[in-house]
Order: C-alpha cells, then structure tokens, then sequence
C-alpha cells in the first residue's frame, strides 16, 4: 500500500468545505436577526398606535370646564400684554391641568380676567433657557396677524418665566402621540369633522403661513413645523401658537435650517421636503410642509364620493411637487380652497341614489 502523504493541497481540499459552511450559518444567523428586528419593530408600532394621544383631550374637556368667575373681573381686562413678573403672576391663577408638554416647556390652564388661559411655564431643566422668551417677544410682535394666538403677558426674570395666551380648548389640530421621537401622530378627531371645516382648517393655515411671509421687517418662514404648533378654539378656528424657530429669508431667497430625518411620520405621504437634506429652505419650503403634514392627513378620510376630493389631491400634489419653483405660494393655496369652499355644497354626492 502505498502511504498517504499530506500536502498543503490537499488541507485546503479539505477545509474549503468548512468554509462554506461557516459562511452559509453566518448568513442564516444575520437572516434571524433581521426578521427579528422586524418583527420588533413591527411591535413598536403596533404598540404605538394604540395608545391613548400624550396629549389628553379630556384634559380639554375638564379644563374648558373651568369656571373663572367673569362676573368679577369684567372691569379689569388689559388691553395689552402685560409684561412686569409681578402683576402677572398676581394676576393669573394657574391650575394643576396639564394640557402639554415638550422639551422646552410644559403648558397648564389657569384663570386670568375672569376666563380661560393657557399658562406656559419653561421645563426645570430649561429654566433661563433663552428660547423660552424669544418665543414670546416674537408672538408679541406678530400680534396684529389674526391668526396668532392672543398673547395676555409674559415675565423673563430667571426663575419666574412665564407666557400666559389665549386657551384654545380644541386643541392641537393633530395630538402627537407616544413615542414623540417616532412622530406618530393622532389625526382621528380632525378628520371626521364635517368637510367644510377641514377645509376651513386648512384654509386658516395657510393664511396664517400668508401673513408670516409678509411682514414689514420682511419674510419669515417656519423651520420647525410640528402639528401641534396649531390650535384651535370651540369654533375650530385655527390659531398659531408656537413661534420659536422662525428665521428671516436672507437677501438670496434662502433661510438655513438644520436637515430633518427622512419621515417626520408615518402617513401616507412623506413629509420631507428635497432641499431639506442641504439644509437652505425658500419660501415654498412651507406650502411643501403645510401639504405634507396637515392637508394630506386631514383629508385622507373620505366618508363619501365627494368629486372635490380630487381637486384636494391635485393641490396636495402642487404642493408637495420636487423643485421648489414649481410649488405654489400660500396666496396661491388660499384662492384653491376658497374656490373648492364655494363650490363644496353644491356638488352632488354621486353616492346618494336616483
């Protein structure tokens, strides 16, 4: 018999094998991760929906409730905003009802003049956070736009900040709801309001966007947009109630914002804007932004075959077009939705019979 001698050749004959194998149970195992990982995040979300919106509606209803005794301060309403710290916390009354919170600020209802405020107080971990004033001084001199919440006072000195406004007790337009970082957002109550509302609610915001872009000082747009930056009132009239973030467009058209992630929600529509990815908005960043956030979700129940659905998706699509240029301007958003108002009652609803 003739011995068998090992070579090199043949040790990588015989571990090629073993290789592939290593190979292919790496490849399983990174396969088992994956579907894990979507199954986990397949939970998250499920888990997500269903829970109740952060911000409480029946805190709404418990602080729209509230009586504040009118009766006994008639005489003394303001006529402007008042801005010494201590009048106004001698003047307001602030309650242990929670209508909100986020990062920088937590808002509580409370009496003032005999009726219903909306009390803005800074986190205790924002406390002398600049942002929290500045938010108010802009309010402030945005106050002859009727479409920004009735500023009543506001204090500065450190530790005693405070922005008492207008109470708005529908809410947000939209709730956003837990995990914030997710964006899931509640739209259920909005949307089933009659037609003719959701179309005054849309048509609100632009306004509002409108009288932003045309100011004396000049052109401001909204860099952060978030649906609870829109309120409304017990006649679903809207209101802007959150001016933190609204830079001036420079001498180029052009405004720097921080780039946002991909999908601010999960909606049917992305609400990501091209030239959000370099970080330089323009003025129709916001038409992009206002179609994407609220008219697409506010729109997307459609109990019946209203034809003017149609003419809704095509402004969505004008909206939400890629190059800024091609995008209509806020005017532009309120003349479509004036015209589909007026026109609203008197289409026929194709599914009644006969």
């Amino acid at each position: 018999m003739v011995p068998t001698v090992d070579t090199p050749q043949a040790e990588e004959e015989v571990a090629a094998p073993s290789s592939s194998s290593c190979h292919r149970r790496r490849a399983a195992r990174q396969m088992v991760a994956l579907v894990a990982a979507l199954v986990l995040l397949a939970v998250v979300y499920m888990v997500a929906v269903s829970i109740p919106p952060l911000d409480n509606s029946a805190a709404f209803a418990v602080a729209s409730s509230l009586d504040c005794h009118p009766e006994l301060h008639a005489h003394r309403r303001e006529k402007t905003a008042l801005r010494d710290c201590d009048t106004l916390h001698n003047e307001v009354e602030k309650t242990d009802i929670l209508l909100g919170a986020g990062k920088l600020k937590r808002v509580y209802v409370g009496c003032m003049w005999g009726e219903q405020v909306a009390v803005e107080e800074p986190q205790p971990d924002r406390v002398g956070d600049p942002d929290f004033a500045s938010g108010a001084k802009r309010m402030e001199t945005l106050q002859d736009i009727e479409g920004v919440v009735p500023l009543y006072g506001y204090c500065e000195d450190e530790g005693r900040e405070l922005i008492v406004t207008k109470y708005l007790s529908n809410g947000p337009v939209a709730y956003r709801k837990w995990p914030r970082s997710l964006g899931f957002v509640d739209w259920r109550r909005t949307q089933q309001l009659p037609l003719d509302t959701r179309v005054d609610i849309a048509y609100d915001i632009a306004k509002i966007v409108h009288d932003v872009h045309h100011r004396p000082e000049g052109t401001r747009i909204l860099c952060d947009w978030g649906v609870d930056q829109f309120s409304m009132d017990s006649h679903y009239r809207v209101y802007f109630t959150d001016l933190d973030h609204m830079p001036m467009l420079g001498e180029d058209g052009l405004v720097e914002c921080s780039p946002k992630r991909f999908v601010d929600h999960f909606g049917l529509h992305p609400t990501y804007a091209p030239e959000q990815a370099t970080g330089y908005m323009g003025i129709t960043y916001d038409s992009f932004k206002m179609a994407a956030m609220f008219f697409e979700p506010l729109f997307s129940y459609r109990p019946d075959h209203n034809p003017l659905y149609a003419e809704i998706d095509e402004l969505v699509q004008w909206c939400t077009q890629k190059e800024p240029q091609d995008r209509p301007l806020p005017l532009d958003i309120m003349k479509a939705l004036a015209s589909i108002k007026t026109r609203l009652f008197r289409v026929v609803d194709t599914s009644v019979e006969g």
